[in-house]
């Protein structure tokens, strides 16, 4: 077996980190927000995976944007398109974010 020979640019071009911890930090809030036993189930169905998702990291990018914190964002809209495209996006979730996003602001507000 030959193995391909692989020419790196030098230096390499710096990597756009993907973590970021206060979005990271805000997506988690989300899912204690939106989906407690009790808000998994949302016009009699069981939130799938991929609605709860959408729905945690719709609401990261809000309060992100709100507070202009937009490093590595990209990596967010992409997260969001990815479970945009397995499941099927209902208004009920997009109002569940906006929600979630207006709840975290405002607790953020009181306790400045």
């Amino acid at each position: 077996m030959t193995l391909a020979k692989v020419d790196l640019p030098d230096p390499l071009p710096p990597i756009i980190p993907i973590f970021s911890p206060f979005k990271t930090s805000i997506h988690e809030i989300a899912h204690c927000l939106l989906h407690s036993e009790e808000e998994k189930i949302i016009d009699n169905e069981n939130l799938s995976n991929g609605a709860r998702e959408f729905e945690a990291e719709a609401t990261a990018y809000l309060v992100c944007c709100a507070l202009g914190k937009t490093e590595n964002l990209e990596s967010s809209r992409a997260y969001i398109a990815g479970w945009l495209n397995k499941t099927e996006a209902k208004e009920s979730y997009f109002k569940r974010a906006f929600n979630a996003a207006n709840t975290i602001l405002k607790a953020g507000k009181q306790n400045a």
